[in-house]
């Protein structure tokens, strides 16, 4: 079982200034992280000229961070590029702030599993604590970080209980968390908020359940991929229900049952926290290429089409391009999908993302292929991946010549996209830089 652990070792290193509060003098410590028996958190210590397992701090703002960001630390994704600086405050140590020199170390959530990194400080000399990083980030389940969390942020308040401090700040902080956690409708309403990248009550309460209502029509789970989709854009860049059906009447396709080949959903139901998404995806796609018999490495347009049970013709240059691919009920009976992408690669892509997702979720409403980087899309992206570039056979193709010439004829092969074989290369640490999930590709 993966853990992660935040330990505060009591330890008073000055005699206190006037203005630190009680509660911060009644949390002083050594601050040690770990997870996987790594330790995030080492590094020298400046001012006394030693190594340490972690920073001299007061945990008492660390545990109000984590409990100030829990749903962002929980659900809120990364974002394709950039983070904004509002990202990196809410999931990095260091935007605790308060004066003292926190880790770099960041969580990266997909809703199921958190990855971990620690950074190393850039100018170790610089500041009162240097850190070493670690030499890769780890992955694990939320479950589990989630727990660490808990468990330290408990600690701390038995360390101002212990020092005669009642009612706090953070004690606040835990009831209304533990209150949130315990009440679905509030949980759905927080983590909604949290995937559209802003902290609870930033938003206007009307919008949100607005959103909220729209899973009448698209699906709990739909409603939520898109917020993912168009975190830190604003809600009024989250499609509704309504926009949902208009594109898919303007640039739907008639589609029978994605299983049309009698691919057995059962074979493909064992997602678990305890499989990273590209796994997860990987394992799907070689059990859907085992059932189909293929027959050759390469997937033709017409196997591919009859796999999704839609027309050929689904796969041709579009002059219109809707912001996401999707699978929608159509009224009572039928299905439309509406495909993402003007370049036939792309389409093939993002129509094998859907094949991937009617295999690996059971979802009787909207099916949504997006660019976000939950655990469902990257699921979905190393499921198509694998189906139409099965790694053995793309190994073979390129026969040890990892040039940018021969990984784009390899592309054009198999009928990916250039950026997909490279992800797909990079994350199976086939080229570098390798990155920890398939995250952030069409």
């Amino acid at each position: 079982m993966s853990d992660f652990r935040i330990t505060i070792f009591p330890e008073e290193f000055h005699d206190g200034l006037a203005e630190e509060t009680a509660e911060e003098r009644a949390s002083q410590g050594l601050l040690v992280v770990e997870s996987d028996g790594i330790r995030l958190s080492a590094g020298f210590d400046n001012l006394s000229r030693v190594r340490r397992d972690g920073p001299i701090i007061s945990a008492y703002f660390l545990a109000e961070w984590f409990l100030e960001n829990w749903w962002r630390l929980c659900h809120e994704p990364k974002p394709f590029g950039m983070p904004s600086t509002d990202w990196w405050l809410s999931h990095c140590m260091t935007g605790v702030g308060e004066g003292y020199a926190w880790p770099g170390i960041s969580f990266t959530s997909d809703g199921r599993r958190t990855t971990i990194r620690s950074e190393a400080s850039r100018y170790m000399h610089l500041s009162s604590f240097g850190y070493y990083g670690a030499p890769h980030p780890v992955e694990i389940p939320w479950s589990s970080v989630r727990l660490g969390i808990d468990e330290f942020v408990k600690n701390v308040m038995k360390l101002t209980t212990g020092k005669g401090i009642q009612e706090t700040g953070l004690d606040h902080l835990w009831s209304c968390i533990m209150m949130e956690r315990s009440d679905p409708e509030l949980g759905r309403f927080r983590r909604l908020e949290a995937l559209l990248g802003a902290d609870p009550d930033e938003l206007p309460e009307e919008s949100i359940n607005a959103r909220l209502a729209d899973a009448a029509a698209l699906g709990a789970e739909a409603v939520e991929e898109l917020a993912a989709a168009t975190s830190g854009r604003g809600i009024d860049a989250m499609p509704t229900s309504i926009d949902i059906n208009g594109m898919s009447q303007e640039c739907g396709v008639e589609m029978c049952e994605p299983d049309a080949l009698a691919l057995d959903r059962a074979c493909f139901a064992e997602l678990s926290d305890d499989k990273s998404a590209m796994t997860a995806g990987a394992i799907a796609a070689r059990e859907a290429r085992r059932l189909i018999s293929a027959g050759t490495p390469w997937l033709s347009d017409r196997l591919l089409a009859d796999i999704a049970g839609v027309s050929e013709k689904i796969l041709d240059h579009s002059s219109r391009e809707p912001p996401i691919s999707f699978i929608l009920p159509k009224g009572d009976a039928g299905l439309k999908a509406t495909l993402r992408g003007y370049r036939h690669e792309d389409r093939r892509f993002n129509l094998a993302r859907l094949v991937g997702d009617s295999l690996m979720w059971d979802e009787s409403r909207m099916r949504p292929s997006t660019g976000s980087n939950t655990y469902r899309q990257k699921a979905q992206r190393a499921f198509a991946a694998e189906l139409l570039a099965p790694m053995d056979a793309v190994l073979d193709a390129l026969d040890g010549d990892h040039s940018e010439a021969k990984i784009e004829d390899v592309s054009r092969r198999f009928g990916v996209p250039d950026m997909v074989m490279n992800r797909w290369l990079e994350v199976n640490g086939i080229i570098g830089p390798t990155i920890s999930d398939f995250d952030g590709a069409s």
